[in-house]
């Protein structure tokens, strides 16, 4: 009996103990993934005077719908061998081949097997640490939800006519144009990877398919073009309803996005090896205008070189946002990072031509990437060199050329937060009064440069003020968006550097966060520190500490409202794509909930069931906020479907505090 491997969104987060582990468990999920495997039963041998028969039966003249899909060896009984062993209905249909196409009726997937967990926690508190751990309650799609009801090449249609059509069909673009204009209105300005548009940006105009056999796509062979379609593919149409937040009917967009991704990183690997010199030393042929690779660039500011990092750079935020796959997410940024550091793209000070721009943003957008891979997994888990061997000048927006050094350096503190929690001291070991002292300065030092980084977006966002009509073209709408990212990263970075000490007092926080060891050192019982004390390693007192926490939290909330949505006059959906911030909303959202119940307790302390105004408004204000971290990762959830059991995370541990606690 074949053994699967079940993967829901609660084993999302992986830990980083054991690189080896780590391969072998990512090595696992891809055989699986890929392979439907069969053991063969024991073959009887004849007995003597008996004709030898055969080993195997021949191919059936009418195999299951299930074993057509995966392309597999079905033995036509009722149920089949592969159902049967896969516990999956199994149906037979003629086959309809030849002819003029009709719709034929698609047997809906049983979800019997799999029942979504939608319980909320009980007790409430023991359900929400896990909010902080890597992935942050990121769904990871199981190999059931990515199968192709229909097989790769042809994804199948809706059999109740019209209406059905509109519901399922996925979105595709039937030119490079058109791919391009699409990133411009969608992606620019969460993940500008390209520099400025060279045209006018135009309303968005999409095709609607059900299948992708003969689509524009398949004739790609640009990467970066293929890994915006695969993002594209995951946007609903305005006329389509929302899909339910655990349903398993969703699979179309799923996999013609599925599809799009995996045929771009084929791509990237063809793009390699013309780029990569061939075993006798001599460059790979065919030179194209200059360049190794035979084709014309997506974007004329951008050598064709590039595109295979900077599609890498998209399936890295494909891979953690819509898969919840942590894995794959680095692998993606690794490659992404060597092979800027092969291209010398690290090392281009005072080196100016018409790609320029390109080279910078490709650069540092890979820089930011690998970084922001650390900051969520919570580890160092791509090896970065010293900042100062960089030597490239960061990209350019015109009128507000702070942006991008401010975006950077945002990331640098909170990748700096996390190496001081990795570096905590081992709970059985002495205080030593010289370390600790170290890191109580490290610790307000990198406050301080968190507070600086705050202020600097908060009033560069006053003093630009809004975009007109939200305008891509120009480029504002990118500068406003990078400026509240920054605020809302270095928010989060105040956050893990002083959660701890906040709410030490609540035994919930005794335990780690984050799979990391606790960013303090922890005294044996013969040695207790005082809970109405902090711990030496901080130069902040408990209260002071949970006041940070809650101003940034709250900071963090009111930024995320700020997030722009696609310009109404470009397009009629509010798809919000390829974000960055998910781990800084879970984080925001974790300590207004603590708070919350902090204060709760505090209340029934000392006024009872007696509701005080200072109590009431102070619940208001974290009701709101918090409300505002859901609309955001709903916003998210409706595209990305890993983003979703975020958005169920935080919303049922909402429900629960300020449903059945406040009554």
């Amino acid at each position: 009996m074949p053994r699967r491997l079940n993967l829901n969104h609660d084993k999302a987060s992986i830990s980083d103990d054991s690189f080896d582990e780590l391969r072998l468990l990512q090595t696992t999920i891809d055989i699986d993934l890929n392979y439907s495997i069969r053991i063969p039963q024991t073959i009887a041998m004849p007995k003597l005077g008996q004709p030898e028969r055969k080993a195997g039966r021949g191919p059936v003249k009418l195999a299951c719908l299930a074993c057509r899909v995966s392309r597999i060896r079905c033995d036509g009984d009722q149920p089949c061998h592969g159902c049967r062993i896969r516990n999956r209905e199994c149906s037979y249909t003629p086959s309809r081949r030849g002819g003029s196409r009709k719709k034929r009726n698609v047997a809906a997937k049983s979800t019997s097997n799999e029942q979504p967990d939608l319980a909320f926690p009980s007790p409430p508190l023991s359900e929400i640490d896990h909010l902080t751990s890597p992935g942050a309650g990121l769904r990871l799609l199981s190999f059931d939800e990515l199968d192709l009801q229909n097989g790769a090449g042809s994804l199948g249609t809706s059999d109740s006519g019209a209406e059905d059509f509109v519901q399922h069909a996925v979105r595709i673009y039937d030119s490079e144009q058109a791919i391009l204009n699409a990133y411009y209105i969608y992606l620019h300005q969460y993940f500008p990877i390209l520099p400025p548009p060279v045209r006018p940006v135009t309303p968005d105009n999409p095709i609607r398919i059900t299948s992708l056999e003969g689509c524009f796509p398949l004739s790609l062979t640009s990467p970066l073009a293929l890994a915006i379609s695969a993002m594209l593919a995951l946007i609903p149409f305005p006329d389509q309803e929302p899909t339910p937040v655990m349903s398993t009917e969703e699979p179309l967009r799923r996999s013609i996005a599925h599809k799009l991704a995996q045929l771009a990183l084929e791509c990237v690997e063809s793009d390699s090896e013309l780029i990569d010199d061939t075993p006798g030393g001599h460059p790979s042929p065919i030179p194209f205008k200059g360049q190794p690779i035979p084709r014309f660039p997506l974007h004329p500011g951008t050598p064709v070189i590039l595109e295979g990092l900077l599609a890498l750079l998209l399936l890295s935020n494909y891979e953690h946002t819509q898969r919840g796959n942590m894995l794959k997410m680095t692998t993606r940024a690794s490659q992404a990072l060597i092979m800027a550091r092969n291209m010398s793209l690290h090392k281009l000070d005072g080196y100016e031509d018409e790609y320029s721009e390109a080279k910078r943003r490709a650069w540092w957008m890979s820089y930011f990437r690998a970084q922001l891979c650390s900051v969520v997994r919570q580890s160092a888990s791509v090896i970065m060199e010293d900042d100062s061997l960089y030597t490239t000048p960061y990209p350019t927006i015109q009128g507000d050329p702070e942006v991008w050094p401010l975006y950077i350096a945002s990331l640098q503190v909170s990748f700096a937060t996390v190496r001081l929690a990795a570096a905590g001291v081992p709970p059985c070991a002495k205080p030593d009064p010289d370390l600790l002292r170290s890191k109580s300065e490290k610790i307000a030092a990198l406050d301080a440069r968190a507070v600086q980084l705050i202020e600097r977006a908060k009033t560069g966002l006053r003093s630009k003020g809004s975009p007109t009509n939200g305008d891509p073209a120009s480029e504002p709408l990118v500068a406003k968006t990078m400026r509240s990212i920054a605020a809302i990263r270095s928010s989060s970075a105040r956050i893990r550097l002083h959660r701890y000490h906040a709410f030490s007092d609540i035994p919930l926080f005794s335990m780690n966060h984050c799979d990391l060891s606790s960013p303090d050192f922890v005294p044996d019982t013969d040695n207790v520190i005082p809970r109405t004390n902090p711990p030496e390693s901080s130069p902040f007192t408990f209260d002071e500490a949970a006041e940070v926490c809650v101003e940034s939290a709250l900071e963090v909330s009111r930024q995320l409202k700020k997030l722009p949505y696609p310009d109404k006059n470009l397009t009629t959906v509010p798809a919000r794509m390829t974000p960055t911030i998910l781990c800084c909303a879970m984080h925001a959202s974790y300590v207004m909930m603590m708070q919350f119940y902090r204060l709760y307790l505090r209340h029934q302390q000392e006024a009872g069931d007696m509701m005080t105004t200072s109590f009431e408004r102070r619940v208001d204000e974290l009701r709101h906020a918090l409300q505002d971290v859901i609309a955001t990762l709903d916003g998210f959830a409706n595209v990305l479907e890993a983003i979703r059991g975020m958005k169920i995370d935080v919303e049922a541990v909402f429900t629960v505090a300020f449903s059945d606690m406040m009554t």
